[in-house]
């Protein structure tokens, strides 16, 4: 019997080969944008899923009162949170450090590498992470000062097929032996290292004050716990801990436990490792997904309905001959699950061809090997079969549903049927029309943030990398020299990167205030604010001539101003907590300027109030310069730029950014999603398009011969357009007004993420209701048209 019911269901799709391929055509679309999808959710959901104990793994981050409107939460703690932790913590098993550096020069004979992924880790590093080891001890590698361990790809690069162990690399000026090669770490890790050094190779460089400061964020920190300990318990234990330092301490700093699974797309402190996933992203997608399916389910349902007439009277004969209904929804459920299994094999074809094209949409690495995994293939063969149960339910019930005796006189109800059609239309077209709205409002807010004045002028700014402190000291060396080039406007550096939010902070005694306050703080030189072309609203910029500027004088922010309540700061005595070498102790200062706010950072956070101190040899050291050039003579500046540098600087690479390009990547994020979603929305317009093309041509067949007397009472082909028309333009109107409120509220709630943001303009919704209206016409019309040029003595020659 079920042999029989597919032979006539395969039969009945070869006879209605256009109402086929809609159907096929749309589910596989609505089945590759899915799987597609899932791919992508189950990448960012398994990050740092291969760590085997990752249920007990949690990073140390902290909340810090240190200046501004909000509290300033950061990933980093101090260096010394460790040996605290050791000493007084039994409920931790393991804790490790990690710092991580932007920059590493890597050595090897006479030949210099500049390298990013270069991390320093305690001795259990390996412990508490899963690494696949393909030399060396796990145990041992990072036991002792001056070791690495290699990522394989580092070791085929450096050494090729040799054997890298007991071998001597020079890695940011120090000598290290290789102790370990490890397989390259996962894509799916929220920090990545191809050279894993020891924390003690690390430590004799380190400053007085990273290694003394209890209030400082320079590590981040890694425990894990014993079986059975909650984090909350930890975190109280912290609680109680700080006070025991300092009751203002404790008041001033929380510490929380983050796991180490939702890091990736549940963390967005300052000072993250790298940039991380966005769970809202993920959320998004997955809906995008649903609504796909859904519009492709959608379609097999209208048209099947749409179609009952036709198979009116196969369905009565059926039944006068002894058919159950049970039988009949068998049937037509069994043609829905063909259609299914049909589109999953196109699906699967589509997958494989837009893989390459996917990821580099949404910057992965992701496979598909269907065949080469049962488990997929069983879960995508499944995932058809319910997909074509589900669009074929309706209809099936529908089709069964009819009194055979009506069918067979022609006598077939279709006022409900037509309802159910019209709403299913409704429900696409409100889909596409909030689709088409938060694609505009993406694109809206990332052209806002490209576009907006910064308060600086980034263009032809170059910064360069200052590895480490030896390199720092020459910065003013390096100055006299690229200055006696008259197309290198000015140099200047700073101990922040840029860009980016300022991650230092000090304590300030106010003048007329009872406590001090803690403010983010930038160590700039002479010529910072010339070099990025910064505005002064009052006071003066540090000068030469003013040689006791670097221990008297701070210049503030226009937000720094205001959030120490200052109406007239010049001249205002600021005492600031310094470092001189050896002992901190307390800078006796004034203020001597306010400079306009300006962004350090992207526009997903505020600018904050922040301090600028001139640098002294003893203070902060310096990490970035920043060369401003002039344009016309660009590459003979750059020429010379490395020739001086290559001979004042010879352990490091050359190497910059362009500012202005810099700010551009702070927004990668965000113009790799714009991209996805604008694919799956135009995807999601694509699948219901089909749909309306399909109803549309059977709306036209079905009244054409209204068509044809019209046309034969003098009807024009505009008049016939607008009959046919009608119907679906009053359908996406009111999906308008449907769409409208739904995409506000998922538009609002992603503009939360950014500090600054555009406004949602009623354009957004015009447009896209627009738009949606002038995709459904141009759809619509492709079928109108042709029924309208029709010879009307076709359709009514046997009237």
């Amino acid at each position: 019997m079920l042999k029989n019911y597919l032979k006539i269901a395969w039969r009945t799709l070869g006879r209605n080969k256009s109402n086929a391929l809609i159907n096929v055509l749309g589910l596989a679309i609505g089945m590759a944008c899915a799987v597609l999808i899932l791919l992508f959710v189950q990448d960012e959901l398994s990050y740092d899923a291969f760590h085997q104990k990752r249920d007990r793994i949690f990073r140390i981050a902290g909340e810090y009162d240190q200046g501004g409107t909000s509290r300033n939460r950061s990933a980093m703690t101090t260096y010394r949170m460790k040996p605290w932790l050791d000493a007084s913590f039994p409920d931790i098993k393991n804790v490790v450090r990690l710092d991580p550096r932007s920059t590493g020069v890597v050595k090897l004979d006479d030949q210099l590498f500049q390298k990013s992924n270069v991390l320093y880790a305690d001795e259990k590093f390996f412990e508490l992470f899963t690494y696949t080891w393909l030399q060396g001890d796990p145990a041992t590698a990072l036991a002792e000062p001056n070791t690495l361990v290699l990522s394989h790809s580092a070791a085929q690069k450096y050494f090729d097929s040799a054997n890298p162990l007991g071998e001597i690399l020079q890695v940011n000026g120090v000598p290290v032996k290789i102790t370990g090669v490890i397989a390259d770490m996962p894509a799916s890790s929220h920090f990545h290292g191809d050279f894993i050094l020891s924390m003690k190779t690390a430590e004799p460089a380190y400053p007085n004050w990273i290694l003394t400061n209890a209030t400082g964020t320079s590590h981040y920190t890694y425990v894990e716990l014993n079986d059975g300990i909650a984090p909350e318990t930890i975190e109280r234990q912290l609680a109680e801990f700080m006070r025991t330092k300092d009751e203002r301490f404790a008041a001033e700093r929380r510490y929380f436990l983050q796991p180490l699974a939702d890091i990736h797309l549940h963390s967005h402190l300052n000072s993250e490792i790298e940039a991380n996933g966005d769970i809202l992203y993920v959320y998004l997608l997955s809906v995008v997904a649903v609504i796909i399916l859904m519009m492709a389910c959608i379609n097999y349902m209208n048209l099947a309905v749409a179609r009952a007439a036709n198979r009116s009277t196969e369905v009565g004969l059926r039944k006068v001959v002894g058919a159950s209904r049970r039988q009949l929804a068998t049937q037509f459920l069994g043609e829905s699950v063909i259609t299914a299994l049909a589109a999953l094999f196109f699906a699967v074809i589509l997958v494989e061809l837009s893989m390459p094209y996917f990821n580099a949409l949404a910057g992965k690495s992701l496979h598909f090997e269907v065949l080469q995994n049962v488990p997929l293939f069983a879960g995508l063969t499944f995932f058809a079969i319910a997909i074509g149960l589900l669009s074929g339910s309706y209809p099936a019930a529908f089709l069964s549903a009819m009194h055979s005796i009506s069918t067979l006189k022609g006598q077939l109800t279709r006022s409900g049927s037509m309802g159910l059609r019209k709403g299913l239309v409704l429900v696409q077209f409100v889909a596409s029309v909030a689709l088409l709205a938060g694609t505009l409002l993406i694109y809206d807010q990332i052209n806002f943030m490209q576009n907006k004045k910064l308060g600086i002028d980034a263009e032809h700014v170059l910064t360069v990398p200052l590895a480490n402190n030896e390199i720092a000291d020459k910065f003013e060396q390096l100055r006299t020299v690229l200055q006696e080039n008259p197309n290198i406007l000015h140099v200047a550096a700073t101990n922040n990167p840029l860009p980016a939010r300022v991650s230092n902070w000090r304590e300030y005694d106010l003048e007329g205030r009872e406590e001090d306050v803690m403010i983010p703080t930038m160590v700039v030189t002479h010529d910072f604010f010339a070099t990025l072309k910064t505005d002064f609203i009052a006071g003066r910029d540090f000068e030469r001539t003013f040689g006791t500027d670097d221990r008297e004088a701070y210049i503030l922010n226009e937000s720094a101003a205001k959030f120490l309540e200052l109406e007239a700061p010049l001249g205002t005595a600021l005492n600031g907590r310094i470092y001189d070498g050896t002992t901190w102790g307390r800078k006796q200062a004034k203020i001597i300027g306010v400079v306009r706010d300006f962004h350090m950072a992207s526009l997903h956070t505020e600018i904050q109030p922040t301090v600028f101190s001139l640098h002294t040899q003893q203070t902060t050291p310096l990490r970035t310069m920043a060369i401003k050039v002039n344009a016309d003579q660009l590459a003979s500046t750059l020429s010379f730029i490395e020739k001086n540098w290559h001979e004042m600087i010879p352990q490091q690479p050359f190497s910059f950014n362009f500012l202005n390009e810099s700010v551009d990547k702070l927004y990668h994020a965000e113009r790799r999603f714009l991209q996805v979603f604008l694919t799956f929305t135009l995807l999601a317009i694509a699948v219901t398009c089909l749909g309306v093309l399909g109803l549309s041509a059977y709306t036209a067949q079905q009244r054409r011969r209204e068509i044809g007397i019209r046309k034969v009472l003098g009807a024009t082909v505009p008049n016939i357009l607008l009959v046919l028309s009608s119907g679906f333009v009053k359908l996406v109107l009111i999906a308008n007004l449907l769409a409208w409120p739904i995409a506000w509220y998922a538009m609002h709630k992603w503009l939360e993420n950014f500090a600054y943001r555009v406004d949602i303009g009623w354009w957004v919704f015009a447009l896209a209701g627009g738009l949606a209206l002038l995709i459904a016409l141009l759809t619509v019309s492709t079928q109108a048209i042709r029924a309208a040029l029709a010879n009307p003595v076709d359709s009514l020659r046997y009237e």
